[in-house]
């Protein structure tokens, strides 16, 4: 993707244990930090930032996760950015009908910095160790 302000980025960020009830995970304000310096970088227009502290990565039933999918579908973001595969989805098959009904129709893009790029991009899909066991489990390397 081009370095350009029409790429209007939502970053997303989860983690499955959240590690204290009154304050945002460690993990989240890390994601934040490393998502938020990478748009930049890029020069993409921040739009919103998504975070599901203490959710699993298991299923979509995750509010800002909801959230996110909504403004997709409303056009107010084209890409998605995360730190690797596993913070937007644990599931193999919920992660590629994401990429069917909701990314690819709404002709948004996928960014998973830490995975290589655009993961709508086939090559660099093709390049990238998903991670995926048969229960979904695993981190993208």
């Amino acid at each position: 993707m081009e370095a350009n302000k029409n790429v209007q980025v939502a970053i997303y960020c989860r983690v499955g244990r959240r590690e204290d009830t009154h304050a945002e995970s460690a993990g989240i304000t890390a994601q934040k930090s490393v998502l938020a310096e990478y748009v930049a970088r890029q020069g993409w227009n921040l739009v919103k930032v998504y975070a599901d502290d203490g959710y699993s990565g298991m299923n979509f039933n995750r509010p800002d996760f909801q959230l996110m999918l909504q403004d997709i579908r409303d056009g107010k973001i084209n890409c998605v950015a995360t730190t690797d595969l596993a913070v937007l989805s644990r599931n193999y098959l919920a992660y590629n009908r994401l990429v069917e009904d909701v990314l690819s129709k709404h002709q948004a893009h996928y960014v998973a910095v830490n995975a290589g790029g655009d993961m709508l991009n086939r090559a660099i899909l093709d390049k990238c160790n998903l991670g995926f066991t048969k229960h979904g489990r695993g981190k993208a390397r």
